[in-house]
């Protein structure tokens, strides 16, 4: 990907930059300096998703994705990410391309669909009685 231009590594695997702070503010105000966010979760299975893609569009970046292929399909819109398939090098390379050349395609327009509230109140309900089924 270096041949698209800098990678900056604030963690530890090839660190090569300074540190990011300890809070999800300190990391959203980072990679906010960037046009994309290279987002890779730590595992890959359906439903599986953590906040790192939410971090990178909360910053106003590009998520470059690795997990789940469809990551919240009925909250984020498919448009505003690019899914970075690492078992098919050709259409990696492709994707990572194609976002480099029409970065303007990913940053216009709303970044979730027009029913995402209902799901994630939806999230929210089943944990709230899930709650308070156990207590």
């Amino acid at each position: 990907m270096e041949k698209y231009g800098t990678i900056k590594s604030p963690g530890k695997f090839k660190n090569n930059t300074l540190k990011i702070g300890p809070t999800s503010k300190d990391k959203i105000e980072y990679i906010s300096n960037s046009l994309y966010n290279i987002c890779c979760e730590n595992s890959s299975f359906e439903g599986y998703c953590t906040e790192k893609i939410f971090q990178a569009l909360e910053a106003g970046t590009i998520p470059l994705y690795w997990g789940n292929d469809l990551p919240e399909k009925n909250i984020i819109e498919r448009h505003k990410y690019v899914f970075c398939d690492i078992n098919n090098a050709e259409s990696l390379e492709s994707s990572i391309e194609y976002v480099c050349k029409n970065s303007n395609q990913y940053l216009c327009g709303a970044v979730f669909t027009k029913d995402a509230s209902k799901h994630i109140k939806s999230f929210y309900d089943i944990l709230i009685t899930s709650i308070k089924n156990k207590l």
